[in-house]
């Protein structure tokens, strides 16, 4: 009959492997010719006089060169002593073999970067088969045999503490235990160097003070030692009665999901888009862990570099993107309280629990199909690796199947079948690469934005000329236009073209606008403002200090203005200049002629340029003997010809070439003429740069455009 080993007097048994010179010991048990070789291994360059020996090979030990020699003097006193570099790789692969031999005999093991393993064996299978000596021995006969260690001290207890103590005081392949009830005696008597986890400033006041033995820090009152050892001095106090400081084993940090804005915004809904985007990679890190997270923190970071955070309760355990999205968002609303911009946004989860798969009882039908859903679109991010995947309707995009084409025109033709019967491909492309932004007015309803937005890049807002600007109009704006497209803001009537010119109501109107625009400027579409004057105003010196100081209201924000001049009085170098000096733009009408039925040349005077197509040509009109003039329509005519198109051609190629970013605008037309008129032109203005590329003549110019001119 089989006798059972007499069990371990105590409800707890520990035991410690110590692998000394871990680092060495991973390339012999690796690399079996460098078994006997005497090498020493380091983590610094070998070449610097200030490297020194981070592990030492059984044979250099034998030779007396420990950790800590510098390398210099292993140099020239042992040349034969060979000198490798650090094997991260051995060490981590050795670990995991350590973790695969432990498992084993206990499922309750840790295995730390260093080497050292701490296994818990009280009430394992092993510890009821075997005395606790032949326990041991067993275990590093495994572990040896498993990983081709040579070296491997043990050590037994039942503190941890002790444990790690007693397996650095065993020598190699040799075992220490201490049994129960000898534990104070031993600890008394056991050196400091052998206390774990402490500082070398720690050891080196321990050394100046005379303490020695751990029986000695006993003695010592717990304040005396914090006073002494700061906060180190707590753990010295706990040491010393055998409590065990060792960092907990942590299997990975807090799951969290981090998004760096790429501009500093304060916008709202661009800011909660932005956290739905947090919440979708925190949930699928949850959802690849199979973890359930009973809490969510909130930590946002201003531009000034102040960070604030906040946690609420989910209310059940969950990774539901739509439940942590809306807890999220209510954590925004609370916290976000300053009118300053965000330049990240952090989601942190806390009590984390594993999922085990179960349902719930009173399941609807719609939250089983959001949940087959969600389950789709995390299998297919894991196939293909995407970042993120969303569904339009989660993004807050409207989509529709059909999409509903502009009022008809005159002529019977909506915008919606031009660009059905016309090829727009490319024609996007081409504008960005060129940074030359041609459009047309922006539709009266938002929604519309998509038919302009498939070939143009620019569009004019004109519905603000006689209706006041409102935040809410362009919030539709923003979320109905693509990130490509550039925006212009045509100023009130009232501000543009007013009876009696004052400063104070024309800032008034530029704050009013300066406010609705920014959904527009925090998404960076916004191109500029457009101040249009009555084609009857005349240059005045009260309208143009009028005009000045209105337009710097905008340029404190740093925001463009462009001035169109319909009469041509202004156009002196005087106003040019004045223009200039206060970052002022100026917009070019075009078609328009002097009284000499001769084209004026297109103007500058910022970086950005800005010319209109109206389709009308206004000619001033001398009256009267005194010289007074008018101005008349010239001739109106909605569908540009040919020879037009290519005589505007001239002007944007001119203008493009003395500015940074150019926008061309068709208005003041139907809406199917002004597309099929943007479309022709842009079309010629590609074929003519083509042709001018591959004849060799770099780019076009607005001389060889002229050339080209049908008489």
């Amino acid at each position: 009959m089989r006798t059972l080993p007499p069990p371990w007097p105590a409800d707890r048994l520990y035991a410690c492997l110590e692998i000394d010179q871990f680092p060495a010991q991973a390339l012999c048990a690796f690399l079996p010719s460098m078994r006997h070789e005497a090498f020493v291994v380091t983590r610094q360059d070998a070449n610097s006089h200030k490297s020194t020996v981070w592990a030492s090979s059984p044979a250099a030990k034998s030779m007396k060169v420990l950790p800590g020699t510098p390398l210099m003097e292993v140099r020239r006193r042992h040349p034969r002593v060979r000198i490798v570099g650090r094997r991260r790789r051995f060490e981590t692969a050795l670990v995991r073999e350590l973790g695969a031999a432990l498992s084993d005999f206990t499922p309750r093991f840790e295995v730390l970067a260093s080497g050292s393993c701490l296994l818990d064996l009280i009430h394992t299978p092993s510890a009821r088969r075997l005395p606790v000596a032949e326990l041991v021995l067993a275990i590093r006969e495994e572990v040896a045999r498993r990983t081709n260690l040579a070296e491997i001290a043990v050590g037994v207890s039942r503190s941890r503490l002790i444990a790690r103590m007693m397996a650095g005081l065993a020598g190699p392949n040799d075992i220490k235990i201490c049994h129960p009830q000898e534990e104070s005696q031993i600890l008394s008597f056991m050196s400091t160097r052998f206390l774990p986890h402490l500082s070398p400033a720690c050891r080196e006041k321990l050394r100046r003070y005379g303490l020695q033995k751990v029986g000695q820090i006993r003695r010592i009152e717990r304040s005396e030692l914090i006073k002494r050892f700061g906060p180190e001095g707590e753990k010295l106090y706990c040491m010393a009665r055998g409590i065990d400081f060792a960092p907990p084993v942590v299997l990975g940090t807090a799951p969290q999901a981090v998004y760096t804005l790429t501009r500093d915004i304060n916008h709202i809904p661009s800011l909660k888009r932005c956290l739905h985007h947090v919440a979708d990679r925190l949930c699928f890190y949850l959802e690849n862990r199979r973890l359930l997270a009973d809490r969510v923190m909130l930590k946002i970071q201003y531009t000034d570099r102040k960070t604030v955070q906040k946690t609420r309760k989910l209310g059940m355990y969950s990774h539901d993107v739509s439940t942590v999205f809306a807890v999220s968002c209510r954590l925004l609303d609370e916290v976000y309280r300053r009118r300053v911009a965000l330049k990240s946004i952090r989601l942190q989860t806390r009590h984390c629990r594993p999922d085990r798969g179960q349902l719930s009882l009173f399941e609807t039908g719609k939250e089983m199909k959001s949940r087959r859903f969600r389950k789709g679109i995390h299998a297919a991010r894991q196939d293909h690796r995407f970042d993120i995947l969303l569904s339009a309707g989660e993004l807050g995009v409207s989509v529709s199947r059909r999409a509903k084409p502009l009022p008809e025109g005159k002529h019977g033709i909506t915008i919606g079948d031009l660009f059905s019967c016309a090829d727009t491909t490319g024609l996007s492309d081409w504008q960005r690469q060129k940074n030359v932004h041609i459009g047309t007015v922006a539709p009266p309803h938002p929604r519309d934005l998509h038919h302009l937005q498939r070939c143009f890049t620019f569009a004019e807002i004109v519905h603000t000329f006689n209706r006041e600007p409102l935040v809410e109009d362009f919030l539709r704006i923003d979320r109905h236009g693509r990130a490509a497209t550039l925006f212009s803001v045509k100023i009130h009537r009232a501000a543009s073209q007013p009876r009696h010119p004052e400063a104070a109501s024309g800032k008034a109107w530029m704050d009013r606008f300066v406010v609705a625009v920014a959904p527009l400027v925090e998404s960076g579409r916004f191109y500029s403002f457009l101040i249009q004057l009555d084609a009857r105003e005349h240059r005045s010196q009260a309208m143009l200090d009028y005009l000045l100081r209105t337009a710097a209201r905008a340029a404190r924000h740093h925001l463009d203005v462009h001035i169109e001049f319909p009469h041509p009085s202004w156009e002196t170098e005087f106003v040019l200049r004045s223009l200039k000096d206060n970052g002022i733009g100026i917009c070019n009408g075009n078609p328009r002629k002097t009284e000499a039925n001769a084209p004026t040349e297109v103007l500058a005077t910022t970086d950005k340029g800005y010319l209109r197509h109206s389709g009308c040509c206004h000619v001033p009109e001398r009256l009267g003997e005194r010289g007074g003039s008018r101005v008349v329509p010239h001739r109106c005519r909605h569908v540009y010809t040919d020879g037009e198109i290519l005589e505007n051609l001239g002007d944007q190629i001119g203008l493009s070439q003395k500015v940074h970013s150019l926008a061309v605008v068709y208005a003041n037309l139907p809406p199917e003429a002004a597309v099929g008129n943007a479309i022709r032109n842009l079309r010629m203005w590609s074929r003519i740069t083509e042709e001018a590329r591959s004849s060799g003549n770099g780019q076009a110019t607005g001389r060889s455009v002229a050339r080209q001119r049908s008489p």
